[in-house]
């Protein structure tokens, strides 16, 4: 590998980004349950970075940590219709390269 494609490869980072929340009336309640109407997915410029790193297994690390954090879930027992779109923005979660062309708008 050339020095300077080595150096390119270093500059390039990674995103966390989540895609744009649904809106409410996707949401459909049965059984206790959220059930998500199947939406036209957003373009990635319109989703938004929550965090940055140096690679994409960091990046990965970061997904997981965000998927397993309690804030998700409040201190109530009972999950809210709000509660269930987030859960769903972060399972939806994904690490992009920085330099990824779709995240021009």
């Amino acid at each position: 590998m050339r020095c300077c494609s080595a150096a390119a490869l270093a500059l390039v980072g990674w995103y966390l980004m989540l895609p744009p929340l649904r809106p409410p009336q996707s949401v459909r309640w049965s059984d206790g349950k959220a059930h998500f109407d199947q939406l036209p997915p957003a373009p990635l410029s319109q989703w938004t970075i929550v965090d940055s790193f140096d690679s994409a297994r960091e990046c990965r690390k970061g997904r997981d940590k965000l998927l397993n954090d309690r804030v998700l879930f409040g201190s109530s027992p009972k999950i809210t219709v709000n509660d269930e779109i987030r859960i769903e923005q972060v399972y939806n979660a994904r690490c992009i390269a920085s330099d990824d062309p779709r995240l021009k708008k």
